[in-house]
C-alpha cells in the first residue's frame, strides 16, 4: 500500500501502481473479482490481500467518522443506528472502543 500525493491525489493505492486500494478490495470481494484482478490488472495475491486488509481496517472506522461502511456521509437514520451501537458498547473493554 502506498499514499503518495503524486498518485491519485494521495488516495491509497497498491504500491508502485495507480490501482486504488478500495477498488481492488471491492472487486476482490465479488465472485470472480480475484480472477479479474489477476488476469486484467496483474495484481498479485499479496497485493489483493493487502488491499482487503486495508479496506477492512478503514471500513471499521467508518461509524466513528459518521460515515456508512461504503464511505458515504451517514443520514439521520444512520446516525440513530450508530448512536444505538455506541450505547450498546458502553462499558466495553474492546481495544478499539476502549472503556466508554
Amino acid at each position: 500500500m502506498e499514499v503518495n500525493p503524486d498518485r491519485l491525489s494521495g488516495s491509497p493505492v497498491i504500491a508502485a501502481t495507480r490501482s486504488p486500494a478500495d477498488d481492488v478490495a471491492r472487486l476482490a470481494a465479488t465472485d470472480d473479482g480475484e480472477a479479474i484482478l489477476w488476469a486484467d490488472y496483474g495484481q498479485t495475491d499479496e497485493q489483493i490481500a493487502d488491499a482487503r486488509t486495508w479496506w477492512a481496517a478503514v471500513t471499521g472506522y467508518a461509524p466513528a467518522c459518521g460515515l456508512t461502511s461504503q464511505g458515504h456521509r451517514a443520514t439521520a437514520v444512520d446516525r440513530r443506528q450508530l448512536g444505538a451501537a455506541h450505547r450498546d458498547r458502553a462499558g466495553s473493554t474492546d481495544p478499539l472502543w476502549g472503556s466508554l
